[in-house]
């Protein structure tokens, strides 16, 4: 069983307040199936948890701002392959707007 812990994540600046979601394969994280965690209050980083291969998948995250709806979102993307135990490779995309 792997035990790894895979921390990606998701900084962007704005003036205003910033909501941040996270999808797998795009589902939203919380119901794509696979243990995870935020470690700040901002959800700006995802954890993934004793990551194994059911872990590997297309994660983005959106960012958008609260006070401002007419401004879009803008998604950054990452491919997670799990390679083995303690072997993880993210490669990420560039920011779409």
């Amino acid at each position: 069983m792997c035990t790894q812990q895979f921390v990606t994540y998701c900084i962007y600046r704005s003036l205003y307040h910033l909501e941040t979601l996270w999808y797998k394969d795009e589902t939203p994280i919380e119901s794509s199936g696979v243990g995870h965690t935020f470690n700040d209050l901002w959800n700006r980083t995802l954890s993934l948890l004793n990551a194994d291969p059911s872990h590997a998948g297309r994660y983005s995250c959106q960012v958008s701002t609260k006070s401002a709806r007419s401004t879009p979102p803008v998604t950054a993307v990452a491919n997670v392959t799990i390679l083995g135990k303690d072997i993880v490779v993210a490669t990420f995309l560039i920011f779409r707007y």
